[in-house]
């Protein structure tokens, strides 16, 4: 059905660069001599990647998220990438996807929002999930009333259970059998309120979340180091609401129950940087082969526009038909046509000659991950119909088609570009950042603290040393003093390459 793209190692030229749009260098200041430098580490991190496909989504949701994106000014990617998450998180467990019997999987996705500082990431996301949130607030009634039915249970237990305690002394006194505890003296549960969204990846957190909405929730959190830190201080827990598994979950006073489904479906915003340090040699299908990665170019600037303000109320109306989706949870197929489509997909993604490492892992989970899309984009798409119309008893081919496209047009294309950066040495990161700094001050000569404190590029003098070597290496730093080198003491300052100051910010 697809091919896998072509090596995405090419870095296109970035326009900022000015001169070097035709591949020329600027011209250096007369009696300088430089040998040209290393323009790579000036790049983007990541090649050229796809553009979001509107067209996959449902007409209404791809309308909106244009017009969310035109209103906040930020690229649609992250717009369209948040509403599919959220609506993974509304349905969770309660809607499984099955191409056969055997095989299920949850409306769960995990989603990283991937931006340097300004990228817009964080301003998209909060645009994209008001909706949810709205939805959020309107459970408070509801939680308040239940709140209450749980305080009446739990006095109503306790007094029982006082009842129970004398006639147990009174047997005991009397010699006479002892009472069994009748069931209406066992305490109930402690009350949860339900839950959406919640922030804290705490696994405590989300298990006490989980027991307000069993079917499942979604975390969403600006910044998803703290949640890559908690996957791999408990992993199975991680991966169990990854697939939307049983969990035990603690008790009251200690006591353990079972969860029917423990969904959690996960959304946030990260840097290219501390991405790449925090998945560092995660090459084992773990983490990296689930997350959904988007890492998009920043759009030409367009005018504001207030259309979505106009479509809110029937965008939550919508997603409401998500979250109150009756129970119990129900296992929804394929159709012939979707199974035999996805029977040649699954071919296709066999078929991963020439990758290893983190991009076979992300390249095998692929069938998964487009059952739980096509998922999502099926209710997404009923959601959006008019409230009489009855949900989908199974996943079409044409929702399962453009659950492929996005997959393997898109996604696929975006894992490739941020794995290649976790790829990249710590050390390079480091000076690529550094270069940066000194492109941005525009400076003539820098020295190790400037690298270390002001450009914030290493931890230490050592490390600074290292960055400063690595751009000595690529041509855009050299000793201030050459004798300085011959005699062996430590250099203190560096000139930089004339060619960086006279490019274009």
């Amino acid at each position: 059905m697809h091919e896998r793209p072509g090596d995405a190692s090419v870095v296109p030229a970035d326009p900022s660069l000015g001169a070097m749009r035709d591949g020329s260098m600027p011209p250096l200041p007369a009696g300088t001599a430089w040998d040209d430098p290393d323009l790579s580490l000036l790049q983007p991190q990541h090649g050229s990647v796809p553009a979001f496909p509107v067209q996959a989504l449902p007409p209404f949701w791809g309308d909106w998220c244009g017009h969310v994106a035109a209103g906040a000014g930020v690229p649609v990617d992250y717009v369209a990438m948040t509403l599919l998450t959220a609506a993974a998180g509304l349905i969770g467990g309660k809607r499984r996807v099955s191409p056969a019997p055997a095989w299920t999987e949850p409306c769960v996705l995990w989603t990283a929002l991937v931006g340097p500082p300004s990228s817009g990431k964080t301003p998209a996301m909060e645009a994209a999930l008001g909706p949810v949130h709205a939805l959020h607030d309107e459970l408070a009634a509801g939680n308040e009333a239940h709140q209450r039915r749980h305080l009446k249970a739990r006095e109503t237990a306790r007094a029982e259970r006082r009842w129970w305690h004398h006639e147990l002394l009174g047997a005991v006194a009397n010699r006479k059998p002892a009472p069994d505890m009748p069931v209406a003296a066992q305490e109930p549960q402690p009350f949860m309120p339900r839950q959406l969204v919640v922030e804290d990846p705490a696994v405590a957190s989300a298990t006490a979340a989980l027991r307000g909405s069993p079917h499942g929730i979604l975390l969403a959190r600006d910044e998803l180091a703290g949640w890559l830190a908690a996957c791999r201080a408990q992993p199975v827990w991680w991966l169990k609401a990854w697939s939307g598994g049983r969990q035990v979950m603690d008790g009251d006073g200690g006591a353990d129950r079972a969860a029917g489904c423990s969904a959690v479906s996960v959304l946030g915003t990260i840097a290219p940087d501390v991405l790449a340090k925090a998945l560092a040699g995660s090459e084992d299908g773990g983490v990296p082969a689930r997350l959904l990665f988007v890492v998009p170019e920043r759009p030409p600037l367009q005018p504001l526009s207030d259309a979505s303000v106009a479509l809110q109320p029937l965008v939550v109306a919508a997603l409401a038909r998500l979250r109150d989706l009756p129970a119990p949870p129900r296992v929804v197929p394929l159709s012939a046509e979707a199974r035999a489509t996805f029977e040649d997909l699954r071919h296709s993604i066999g078929n991963s000659d020439g990758l290893d490492g983190a991009l076979a892992a992300w390249w095998g989970k692929g069938a998964g991950t487009v059952l739980r899309l096509a998922g999502v984009l099926s209710f997404l798409q009923w959601a959006a119909r008019p409230a009489d119309q009855p949900e989908p008893l199974a996943v079409s081919d044409g929702a399962l088609r453009a659950a492929n496209d996005l997959w393997a047009g898109y996604l696929w294309g975006h894992a490739e570009a941020v794995l290649a950066i976790t790829g990249e040495s710590e050390q390079r990161r480091c000076a690529r950042k550094a270069l940066r700094w000194i492109r941005v001050q525009r400076l003539e000569e820098v020295g190790r603290e400037d690298i270390r404190r002001r450009a914030r590029a290493a931890r230490n003098a050592q490390d600074a040393d290292d960055v400063i070597d690595t751009l000595v290496d690529s041509g855009w730093l050299s000793p201030l003093d050459a004798t300085q080198a011959k005699t062996g003491r430590k250099r203190l300052r560096w000139v930089v390459n004339p060619r960086l100051r006279r490019l274009a910010i």
